[in-house]
This record gives C-alpha cells, sequence and structure tokens, in this order.
C-alpha cells in the first residue's frame, strides 16, 4: 500500500480513501512460472498516483511489444525502462524478471 517496495507486510491497517494499492500473485506449475500485478486507487485518486499507473500500463505495453523472436530480456528491460525514464521514474534494479527467462 502506498509507499511500499515490491512486497509489504500485510497488517490489519484499513484502506483508506486515495491509498495506492498493489495487488501480486505468483504461481508454479508443471515447470512453468507466472507472476501478474494489478494497482490501483482506493477511492478518488491522487492526480500523481493515475500519472504512475498511466506509466505503469504504458510501460507494460512496451515491453509486451518489445517481446518478439530475436530479442532478448535486454531488450524487454531496455523498452520499459525507457517508457519509465521519459516519464520522470526510476527503475529498481534487480527486482525485474523473478529469475525467470
Amino acid at each position: 500500500v502506498n509507499d511500499a517496495i515490491v512486497h509489504g507486510i500485510p497488517s490489519a491497517e484499513p484502506l483508506r480513501d486515495g491509498d495506492l494499492v498493489s495487488v501480486d500473485a505468483g504461481a508454479l506449475l508443471d515447470g512453468w512460472a507466472g507472476d501478474s500485478a494489478i494497482s490501483f486507487t482506493v477511492g478518488e485518486a491522487r492526480p500523481a498516483d493515475t500519472r504512475l499507473i498511466d506509466t505503469a500500463n504504458e510501460a507494460l505495453a512496451a515491453g509486451i511489444g518489445a517481446a518478439v523472436v530475436g530479442n532478448r530480456i535486454g531488450d524487454i528491460a531496455h523498452a520499459i525502462g525507457t517508457v519509465c525514464r521519459t516519464a520522470g521514474y526510476g527503475i529498481l534494479e534487480g527486482y525485474g524478471g523473478h529469475g525467470i527467462g
């Protein structure tokens, strides 16, 4: 919630209007691994949070667009990073990919 990096620690603290929430889930099945996350705001969104979510969606689309035959993980990461950095956001190094790929 709000400013947690990667995964927050669960608590009994209730969500409040304006909180930015990310829900992340992963699974392993028959040698395949998957991970997905979604971010959203509770109640009224702050403009900065809306911009962050919009940029994340644009970066996801860029990463998917770069996931083509012949490209490497670094090409996908570069596409995502370009969108994020152009929007003025930094990238936390060492948290992407989950060792997959």
